[in-house]
């Protein structure tokens, strides 16, 4: 860790909601990178410099504290300020329209935007990079593909060493904006609005400067329920660039290797297929493999375990893979047979060699270059010394080995873990399940020491103590008590004989008073009576108690009140 180095600063993508979070750290759970979050309050917030954009929080959140920040706001109120737009619509689309992905473009005209550009597109182009770069290679060694900005990020703050590996390519995404200012010059003035699944494409926008705004599909979506708009209103429109063929299937998991196959047959044997939660353990271990020389060619890995389809800016979250998987595969059939050699509509659709004649017009070497920035100085975490972890383990209550449960609770998965983030002021001791238990045992145990404690005192002290509950029956009586009343426990538990006093206590004041008691044996005595209320741990009214003390010896009778007892207790009358 650098201290005294700047940060580099990333836009914010995650926002939490204070008021709904209820601190239970399903987010840290989620969390790949953990540390980008702090739970040392009382709710968790989000450090936006060491945040991967990966969205797995947002998923994970089940209160709504967490969600996503993208540009849909400001692209709808440039629209209607008139401002030139172009847009560009990620493969993804037909799992999220899956009827209606090209109505989706006559809604975008409807509100200026000039034309729209398939993003699948670009992901021929960068097919074709990809294969350039590979048979360019003279060293086998791996290359990690990039499509996905949260895994870019990832390696470049966490896992710096790796960024040799990782391709030197453009994103599909960045490949299309690349095009339109290369080819299409009439949009060269032109912002480009990405509709997009993916929350981390706004840092790839950031770091590159290309894309003014990342549009979800879900933020599109939601205006369209809110404000009741039917695609279907709107009349189908084509995009502006060639259609694309078999990577309309590249936001699937496996789609860059599946349209490779096109180009290189068998490349997906010397390749890895990867993605979800495992990809950043993978990551973790590569640099292992690769000195070990077990790593693949290629790594084709994505944030997501149902690939773009399934992104954190997606409305696919409520439907089945298959349906997801189908929607996908339906457009990929119908493009696809547009570039096989059949006659459809007595018009000969194109080959693919003609598809490899087309991708050339827009491809040239040196174009779809990506350069990555080391960015390890943002990960400000200082990992604690075996002694100071030690330290922190006791603050945990944790005082041996057997003591490190790893149960998870806490969302860091290892005690470990949870004491560097509390080391680094991420957390709390009081956040740990153990913790808070032994906590529980030393609280019981004091309570029971205490309890212990006053039915001691209660038993053996020569004041009578009397413990009635709201309706002013007796429900605790001590051994004095017993004796100055001259009745025994059994006969005075539930009795109402000290109802008269204790009602003076009900406006909540305390009351006392001399009394002499006339024991039902013959016996008197002068006592000295004290009542007071008694409360619960809310202020609500649940009884009254007494104490009754012998003061017959220190004062001579005067005219007190005095409590005559005949027969039953219960029958007991105030004199």
């Amino acid at each position: 860790m650098m201290i005294g180095k700047k940060l580099k600063e990333l836009p914010d993508i995650v926002g939490v909601d204070n008021d709904k979070c209820v601190n239970c750290h399903n987010c840290i759970s989620a969390c790949p990178v953990k540390y980008c979050n702090d739970g040392s309050g009382d709710y968790v917030t989000v450090n936006p410099f060491m945040c991967i954009g990966c969205g797995s929080c947002i998923n994970k959140c089940s209160h709504g504290a967490r969600f996503w920040v993208d540009d849909f706001e400001r692209f709808i109120e440039d629209c209607q300020g008139r401002q030139k737009i172009i847009a560009i619509v990620a493969p993804s689309v037909a799992a999220n329209f899956p009827n209606t992905y090209m109505h989706l473009n006559g809604w975008l005209k409807s509100l200026g935007v000039t034309a729209v550009f398939d993003v699948s597109f670009g992901a021929e182009l960068t097919v074709k990079s990809y294969m350039e770069y590979l048979n360019s290679k003279n060293k086998k060694t791996p290359v990690i593909s990039q499509p996905c900005p949260a895994i870019v990020t990832y390696i470049e703050m966490y896992l710096p060493d790796l960024l040799p590996y990782l391709a030197p390519i453009d994103s599909p995404m960045l490949h299309t904006m690349k095009m339109i200012r290369k080819y299409f010059n009439e949009y060269d003035d032109f912002k480009i609005a990405v509709i997009s699944p993916c929350l981390a494409k706004k840092r790839e926008f950031y770091e590159t400067k290309l894309g003014e705004y990342n549009i979800g599909f879900k933020s599109i979506s939601n205006f369209l329920e809110k404000n009741k708009i039917d695609l279907k209103r709107y009349s189908p429109d084509q995009y502006i660039n060639p259609p694309a063929e078999r990577a309309v299937g590249f936001s699937s998991p496996g789609g860059l290797l599946r349209t490779a196959e096109r180009w290189s047959p068998g490349i997906s044997e010397v390749s890895r297929k990867i993605e979800g939660e495992e990809v950043y353990q993978y990551l973790d271990n590569l640099e292992e493999s690769i000195k070990n020389q077990t790593a693949p060619i290629l790594i084709d890995c994505l944030n997501c375990g149902h690939g773009c389809n399934g992104g954190p800016l997606t409305i696919t979250d409520k439907k089945s893979l298959d349906d997801i998987e189908n929607s996908v595969m339906k457009r990929s059939h119908q493009v696809e047979a547009l570039y096989n050699s059949s006659i459809q509509n007595s018009q000969k659709s194109i080959s693919l060699h003609d598809l490899n004649e087309i991708l050339s017009k827009f491809w040239e070497p040196g174009l779809y270059e990506r350069h990555y920035s080391d960015m390890s100085i943002n990960n400000r975490i200082v990992i604690p010394s075996e002694d100071e972890l030690w330290k922190i383990f006791k603050s945990m209550r944790k005082n041996c080995v057997s003591d490190l449960y790893n149960c998870s609770s806490c969302g860091y998965g290892s005690c470990e873990n949870m004491a560097i983030a509390i080391y680094n002021g991420l957390n709390r001791p009081d956040n740990c399940h153990f913790y808070l238990a032994e906590e529980s045992k030393l609280k019981h145990a004091q309570i029971s020491e205490n309890e212990k404690r006053l039915r001691t005192i209660l038993s053996t002290t020569s004041a009578g103590f009397c413990l009635a509950d709201e309706e002013f029956k007796m429900i605790v009586v001590n051994p004095s008590f017993c004796k100055i009343i001259g009745m025994d426990k059994d006969k005075l538990i539930g009795s109402t004989f000290l109802k008269k006093q204790f009602e003076r206590c009900s406006n909540g004041n305390s009351y006392s008073s001399e009394i002499r008691i006339n024991r039902p044996d013959g016996g008197t005595g002068m006592f000295l009576f004290i009542a007071n209320p008694y409360y619960d741990e809310h202020k609500a009214l649940v009884g009254y108690f007494a104490m009754v003390i012998d003061i017959g010896k220190y004062k001579k009778d005067t005219g007190s009140t005095n409590v005559q007892f005949t027969g039953d207790i219960s029958a007991a009358k105030n004199a």
